[in-house]
């Protein structure tokens, strides 16, 4: 089976994954490099972040607690250690 070679602009490819979203383009058959910047705008746009949030239901309460302790134990490991 041939794989079909097609040289594709920038503006083109640009246009390309604006349509699609998070979408990369196989040239010349080169899974490698296509799997990298596949992966890099994933974490460029923080999708993996986001569906790891939403595995489950936290409620808006729970969440400003949750905070509220993050940020009292960040007070009191910079009072335990001020130099970093």
């Amino acid at each position: 089976m041939q794989m079909q070679t097609t040289k594709i602009s920038k503006q083109k490819r640009r246009e390309l994954c604006e349509d699609t979203g998070t979408a990369v383009i196989v040239q010349n058959g080169d899974l490698n490099t296509a799997l990298r910047l596949f992966k890099q705008k994933v974490k460029a746009s923080n999708k993996l972040r986001e569906v790891y949030n939403r595995k489950e239901y936290i409620k808006p309460s729970v969440k400003r607690r949750q905070e509220l302790d993050k940020a009292a134990y960040r007070l009191k490991k910079s009072r335990l250690n001020p130099d970093g």
